[in-house]
């Protein structure tokens, strides 16, 4: 699901968008939230920025205009596709460092327009979400990228996900569950309680596997043949001939 906000202090924008959104974006599972300002959006959003895929975000809004709230947004880590809603082109060199993906002249909104703009913002997002899985329970998330995941072990019914700045998260599941989360594509299971991170695998030895930091994982007899035979295909998928 695409998570959509807007974020305006006018409630006759918003209302004219939302379903607008919907209906433009109605081949994706779509979720539209409206917030009224900055420090609302801040609020709601600072303890997990990448919540949200899409942001359309009013420029000129109270105390904290929407340049300075996406500024500390990007500061907190957000990646998602940035809009700006704006009445003046004035504030458009000003929003480079938030990286914004387009703008929106209010005064110039057409449907063609609106189209083009959320359908490229769409495709860049569900792109990204590829790229990353949602670690958690309802609202005890997180959202990682697949590629910061040196390897995941199961035990009594904790997973744990180990990432490369060494840092952790834990939640209630099981191994089998966490594979369909995160795909088989780059990650394989060398243990009953253990996946390993393709990108992370430094050497496979008989009977452990050392990671790229240097972290030795058990490697079970069983799925030996398959990690050697994942690991080789890994390789050559990502290996660049010079």
């Amino acid at each position: 699901m695409l998570q959509v906000c807007i974020c305006d202090d006018d409630k006759s924008i918003a209302n004219r968008l939302t379903p607008l959104v919907y209906f433009i974006l109605e081949k994706y599972q779509v979720q539209v939230t409206h917030i009224e300002s900055g420090e609302s959006f801040l609020f709601n959003f600072q303890e997990n920025p990448n919540f949200l895929d899409i942001v359309l975000m009013d420029v000129d809004m109270g105390e904290l205009n929407g340049i300075e709230t996406m500024k500390k947004m990007r500061q907190l880590g957000f990646n998602g596709e940035l809009i700006y809603l704006t009445s003046m082109r004035d504030y458009v060199f000003d929003s480079f460092d938030t990286l914004p993906l387009n703008y929106i002249l209010k005064s110039e909104q057409t449907m063609d327009k609106l189209k083009d703009v959320l359908l490229d913002a769409a495709q860049k997002a569900m792109k990204k979400k590829d790229q990353f899985v949602i670690i958690g329970n309802n609202k005890n998330s997180s959202k990682v990228e697949k590629i910061n995941i040196m390897y995941i072990e199961a035990s009594n019914r904790q997973v744990l996900f180990q990432l490369r700045d060494k840092t952790s998260i834990e939640y209630s599941g099981v191994l089998t569950q966490t594979l369909e989360i995160v795909g088989i594509e780059d990650f394989a299971q060398i243990h009953r309680s253990y996946v390993v991170n393709l990108h992370n695998i430094r050497q496979i030895k008989p009977n452990f596997l050392i990671l790229t930091d240097g972290t030795e994982l058990p490697l079970g007899r069983k799925f030996v043949p398959e990690i050697r035979e994942r690991f080789s295909d890994f390789l050559s998928r990502n290996t660049i001939e010079v």
